[in-house]
């Protein structure tokens, strides 16, 4: 539900598009942003992830103008792929000194949980959420095809690789 009265509060203002939700695992305590996210749990996370989205985007009855988009969607921005919770030593990618995602353990798909089985399969019929806003960071170590430590945003190997091939997002990056 907070999803749907938020979308109509944003289109009664005029917005149209959300920069949430923020789907990051909060998996490093010390990370400056976890008071953002919805949890620790990919099980919770890729819920609340589907809930959310599917208020904000899916119109329903006569506001319905094709596969669940209409008058009261708002398009969701998910944020941040593939996970922005495992910052190295908690400093953020805001900041010059958290430049690093290291998943430790190597549990980067833990981390894309809530996008490839929350945002990417809603159960509303827009389908999926409409755009993907890369983290700031550089997942170190994750590229094993290129061999690539890039910001996430310019990684072949996350943004075309996994995100585009791999999980066939079709939206906005």
């Amino acid at each position: 539900q907070f999803g749907h009265i938020a979308a109509l509060e944003y289109r009664a203002l005029g917005i149209t598009t959300a920069l949430s939700p923020q789907v990051d695992l909060g998996t490093e305590p010390r990370w400056y942003r976890i008071a953002y996210v919805f949890s620790e749990s990919p099980a919770l996370t890729t819920d609340m992830a589907r809930a959310y989205i599917d208020g904000f985007q899916t119109s329903t009855g006569k506001d319905n103008i094709k596969e669940g988009w209409g008058y009261k969607s708002v398009n969701a921005m998910v944020k941040h792929w593939p996970g922005g919770g495992p910052e190295e030593g908690g400093r953020d990618a805001h900041w010059a000194m958290g430049k690093f995602a290291v998943y430790p353990g190597n549990n980067l798909k833990t981390h894309l949980q809530p996008f490839t089985e929350g945002a990417f399969k809603l159960n509303g019929g827009t389908k999926e959420a409409s755009a993907v806003m890369p983290y700031y960071t550089i997942s170190y170590n994750q590229d094993t095809k290129n061999g690539e430590n890039v910001g996430n945003g310019f990684s072949k190997f996350l943004i075309t690789d996994l995100l585009r091939k791999k999980y066939g997002y079709d939206g906005v990056v």
